[in-house]
């Protein structure tokens, strides 16, 4: 077994497939109770050379050792104890290490979220704000457009109005003049005229007459002239 391992140590020999040839034979050594080879099995457990790893093993290896009074077996023991709390520290240091890491990243992570429900809260707040805005400025065109129809609908009325109000008129003005030209020509104006008109062919016959009747009476002559007094032609 120690030219084995010397062999190993002084080659430089260190693959894998020898430790676990090495790790093997020592164990088919322990087997039949050499103290050494338990011993040097101890310290493979130790150091995790041809298998892996475990204080535990490497406690139970050099206690047995102890036990058949090997001289560095108690050293061993205590080497490995004080390895296997360091390692527990360690253990303990790099869980904690591990929790703190990955209760870092779960933080980083959530205040990542925190930062994206953020940003989508006011995303949508703006988007909700346009929405509303457009559907407020959508509701004004509405309105302005319902008051410019009204506004025309109106306008149309009036014309309308007019238009019906003066068609109505216009029969009434043509039956007002129609009346009128009745009551001037039908009835109550025209005795007057004619009365009027009577009259006045009255006083023109008069005149007349009286014109008549002044040329019929006999003229005298101017003394001195020779004239007669009467005029024998004179019919009056």
């Amino acid at each position: 077994t120690l030219i084995l391992s010397l062999a190993i140590a002084t080659t430089g020999y260190a693959a894998s497939d020898l430790m676990v040839s090495l790790f093997k034979f020592q164990s088919k050594m322990v087997a039949q109770g050499n103290v050494e080879a338990i011993m040097k099995l101890g310290e493979m457990y130790e150091q995790g050379r041809g298998t892996k790893k475990d204080f535990n093993k490497a406690l139970e290896m050099y206690k047995k050792a102890l036990a058949q009074g090997h001289a560095d077996a108690a050293k061993a023991i205590r080497r490995v104890e004080t390895a296997k709390k360091q390692g527990v520290r360690n253990l303990e240091i790099e869980r904690k290490k591990k929790l703190s890491h990955e209760k870092s990243l779960r933080e980083k992570a959530a205040r990542a979220q925190v930062a994206r429900d953020e940003a989508a809260r006011q995303e949508a707040a703006r988007e909700k704000i346009m929405r509303e805005e457009a559907a407020m400025e959508k509701i004004m065109h509405e309105e302005a457009a319902m008051e410019k129809a009204a506004h025309e609908e109106v306008e149309k009325e009036k014309i309308m109005r007019r238009k019906m109000a003066g068609k109505k008129i216009m029969p009434e003005k043509t039956a007002m003049k129609k009346a009128v030209h009745e009551e001037v020509t039908g009835g109550k104006v025209m005795p007057e005229k004619a009365a009027m008109e009577k009259t006045a062919r009255g006083e023109v016959g008069k005149e007349k007459a009286i014109k008549a009747g002044m040329q019929q009476k006999p003229e005298k002559k101017a003394p001195g002239m020779g004239w007669d007094e009467e005029d024998p032609e004179d019919p009056d």
